[in-house]
């Protein structure tokens, strides 16, 4: 069986992993605002989930059209829809032979004075012949997987929900058939009194999706599928509201005219009558409630009349249009006369009732005005609780479908929470506000909440220590890394000196280089020896002739002589410059990356220490104050 079409395909996909797998959940409560399409999601994932497997068997109900056991039952035998492991001759023939069977119990009861006897048989009866019919088919029903919807869950009569959660809840618990059952309730708001239900019937955790306005492509995609105006998606939007019930107003008022050229009724109402003689006792009791909440819709009547009275008191008056105007979203305004003379009549009644209900709207219009959805007045009652949180807390204490509801409600509302140290709380007035609005009726926080926030407290403070403790040691060994790193700069600053010098110091000349030295000449020794010789023994040579040789004979002995040497190429290398540049290139190359390893490390420094003063323990405000600790 293929999918119906929906613009919800992101809920719908949800519903089918809820519902299915091994931890698949056994009950979710489907709510939003009126008209936001939640009977539609039932109808589609009812259209497909028997289609995922043959053992699943969808059921559904209305509340909000049945009022007794009798049309409860068969309302769950008709809307039977199982998968390929039940024929649909089958169901026809477990239909059949239920009303057979309520006949037989209508005759043996027609005189019996206790409606309760009736209703639990009822419950039996169902139970006994979905037992035994599809017992008949397959052997153990007990792995059927039954889905039993009830739509409308706020809107049915107090004797149906107590027969639902006595009599039919019996029956079910005794049955191999509803072993595995999963339930999915269908109302406007989670309240206390569906709460109440929950706890009654045996539910232990309900879980909660909530139906938010649909977005501009939404929109389109229903106008597609349905009156295929030729209008922009922002148009669409705006009209609706990204309400689907208005949506489709909206185009079937356009489409009208359109085709009959006939501009939509805007003219004010007649005037209305401040005399309230022509009400009747229950009429001055209705426009009683509507006349102290400056908006009437069902969820204001509530803090002034029980919820069934709310229901009637608002459909009343939207029966009656001179009495009240029709806003945009819904929303009902009662005219100004004749609000003023109902409250000069309540006044009169009842000082004390008018007085406490002046507070009550009061209190409602102002939170109103700071939280208008009333689908999420849960949050700020909660959140006030807290002296301070963070998403982490949020993410530990709330289940997913409600933390994702929490942390969507502060982006939405942020100028009405204020941000110290990475933690958010309240402001003054909006937990002022949000107190006053608890205490004219308007819920309380969740059970064990402040346990569950100081217990997390202890968690998170130890766990930011610990990383305090870790951050700080990491301090140290970056620290200690960086002054290593300081003295090899040092150091290489010091060799790229020396070898700068060598560079710049004047080099020794190429140039041959003369050294005087003294040798003997044997010829002079030999001239200088035969002269002193010959002025010996001849008289031809004198005295004269004996001391020129013996200067000779002297200077033979020490003749000076000139030598010229040249350098040794060898030994001075090649081109000693070269290899000197390439030195001091290394050199500064290693000096500028530990120059940036320094400074990456410095800055990491900077990180470790704003977010160690941070992290400060006397910084942090604990979620719950010591006041709330010892209550």
């Amino acid at each position: 069986m293929p999918d119906p079409k929906t613009v919800r395909r992101k809920e719908l996909s949800i519903l089918k992993s809820s519902l299915t797998g091994a931890g698949a959940v056994r009950c979710i409560l489907i709510h939003g605002d009126h008209g936001i399409g939640k009977s539609n999601l039932l109808a589609n994932i009812g259209r497909s989930f028997p289609g995922l497997n043959d053992w699943h068997i969808w059921m559904e109900v209305d509340g909000d059209l049945l009022s007794t056991p009798e049309a409860f039952c068969s309302a769950m035998i008709r809307s039977m829809v199982a998968g390929n492991s039940v024929s649909v001759e089958a169901q026809n023939a477990i239909a059949r032979q239920f009303g057979q069977l309520v006949v037989e119990v209508n005759r043996k009861n027609a005189l019996s004075v206790d409606g309760s006897k009736k209703g639990g048989q009822l419950a039996n009866l169902l139970i006994e012949l979905l037992e035994k019919r599809l017992g008949a088919i397959h052997s153990p029903t007990s792995q059927f997987i039954p889905v039993l919807a009830f739509d409308n869950l706020d809107r049915a009569t107090p004797q149906l929900v107590d027969w639902f959660v006595d009599s039919f809840n019996r029956a079910i618990r005794k049955s191999e058939l509803f072993k595995q059952a999963r339930f999915l309730f269908a109302a406007q708001k989670y309240s206390a009194e569906l709460q109440s239900i929950f706890d009654r019937f045996g539910l232990a955790q309900v879980r909660q999706l909530k139906l938010e306005k649909l977005n501009s492509t939404q929109c389109t995609e229903i106008n597609q599928q349905t009156y295929k105006r030729q209008i922009t998606s922002s148009k669409l939007h705006e009209n609706s509201q990204g309400n689907p019930l208005k949506l489709l107003n909206f185009l079937k008022n356009l489409t009208i005219s359109i085709k009959e050229d006939i501009i939509l009724d805007t003219q004010t109402p007649n005037a209305t009558p401040s005399d309230l003689s022509q009400f009747s006792e229950k009429e001055i009791e209705r426009l009683s409630f509507a006349a102290y909440p400056e908006r009437i819709n069902r969820y204001n009547l509530e803090f002034f009349c029980s919820q069934r009275e709310a229901a009637f008191c608002f459909n009343w008056l939207k029966r009656n249009s001179k009495l009240c105007n029709t806003d945009q979203d819904g929303d009902l305004i009662l005219h100004k006369n004749i609000r003023d003379a109902v409250l000069t009549h309540c006044e009169f009644i009842n000082s004390d009732l008018h007085q406490k209900n002046i507070i009550t709207a009061t209190v409602l219009s102002a939170y109103l005005e700071l939280f208008p959805n009333p689908e999420n007045h849960w949050v700020p009652i909660n959140l006030q609780v807290f002296d301070s949180f963070n998403n982490s807390l949020i993410n530990n204490i709330f289940d997913p479908f409600q933390a994702g509801t929490v942390l969507s409600f502060i982006d939405e509302h942020a100028e009405q929470f204020s941000t110290t140290s990475n933690q958010f709380c309240l402001t003054d007035d909006a937990r002022l506000i949000t107190r006053r609005f608890m205490e004219v009726g308007g819920g309380q926080p969740i059970e064990d909440l402040t346990e569950k926030a100081l217990q997390q407290w202890v968690l998170d403070l130890a766990a930011i220590r610990k990383k305090k403790l870790q951050l700080e040691q990491e301090k140290i060994n970056i620290t200690e890394e960086v002054a290593g790193i300081e003295k090899q700069i040092s150091h290489f600053s010091d060799m790229k000196d020396l070898v700068t010098n060598a560079m710049n110091k004047p080099r020794s000349s190429n140039k041959a280089k003369k050294e005087l030295t003294f040798s003997m000449s044997k010829s002079l020794i030999a001239i200088g020896l035969t002269t002193v010789a010959l002025s010996v023994i001849s008289s031809m040579f004198g005295v004269y002739h004996a001391a020129t040789g013996i200067a000779l004979t002297l200077f033979g002995f020490f003749w000076p002589s000139i030598q010229i040497t040249r350098p040794n190429m060898a030994e001075q290398g090649l081109n000693p410059k070269l290899a000197l540049e390439t030195q001091q290139h290394s050199i500064s190359h290693r000096i500028n990356g530990l120059t940036s390893r320094v400074s990456t490390l410095n800055n990491s420094l900077i990180g470790i220490s704003d977010t160690i003063a941070e992290s400060e323990d006397d910084t942090l405000i604990p979620y719950v104050s010591s006041k709330q600790e010892s209550e």
